[in-house]
């Protein structure tokens, strides 16, 4: 195993009680303290795509207790940290490829947010 495989193994068991307690957290209706308990932990872009899959996961979970339409603001505002999340994930593009691809990765992640929530909150009418 080389170097960065030995970090990003680090990193990611240094994330697994975070991202559970972000997801209790999240479940308590805590946005702000759910980031942080993510954040405190690993606050570079591994950080961020913890908070994504952890909010994309909640929202998820919204959908399938059918809470979405008994509050669509606390919906709505999930949806809106995760998608600032998804594009927190991926790096400074360096040049136009990389700027394309990571394009087509965050909007295939904000298509999966808007599937998942029946809508785009960011679309008026």
């Amino acid at each position: 195993m080389d170097q960065y495989e030995r970090y990003y193994q680090d990193v990611q068991a240094r994330l697994k009680p975070a991202r559970a307690k972000a997801l209790e957290l999240l479940r308590a209706r805590d946005i702000g303290a759910a980031e942080k308990a993510i954040e405190d932990v690993e606050d570079s872009i591994y950080g961020s795509v913890a908070l994504r899959q952890v909010f994309t996961e909640f929202l998820n979970e919204l959908k399938a207790q059918g809470a979405l339409d008994q509050d669509p603001g606390f919906a709505a505002e999930v949806f809106m940290h995760a998608e600032r999340h998804a594009w927190r994930s991926y790096p400074e593009p360096h040049t136009e490829y990389e700027a394309d691809s990571y394009r087509r990765g965050y909007d295939q992640d904000r298509a999966e947010l808007v599937r998942i929530l029946g809508r785009d909150p960011g679309k008026k009418g």
